[in-house]
């Protein structure tokens, strides 16, 4: 037996087979970009961190100094 491509879209259901190649373009384009979205948000997260954790030190990093090397 064997397994049909469904695509749901706005609660209808249809075959990948029954789409002309126009619309399985869209969809491959559609996926691509959600992949693409995904990546770029997980490399956005990435970024925040690393600028928390910098900031987070260049903080603890004054906070830590001698107040006579602040003053000057």
């Amino acid at each position: 037996m064997t397994e049909e491509n469904i695509i749901s879209i706005n609660g209808t259901d249809y075959k990948q087979d029954d789409l002309n190649d126009q619309q399985k373009y869209m969809i491959a384009q559609i996926k691509d970009c959600q992949t693409r979205t995904q990546q770029a948000q997980m490399a956005a997260d990435r970024e925040r961190a690393a600028l928390d954790m910098f900031t987070n030190a260049l903080v603890k990093s004054l906070e830590e100094q001698p107040k006579e090397v602040l003053a000057s």
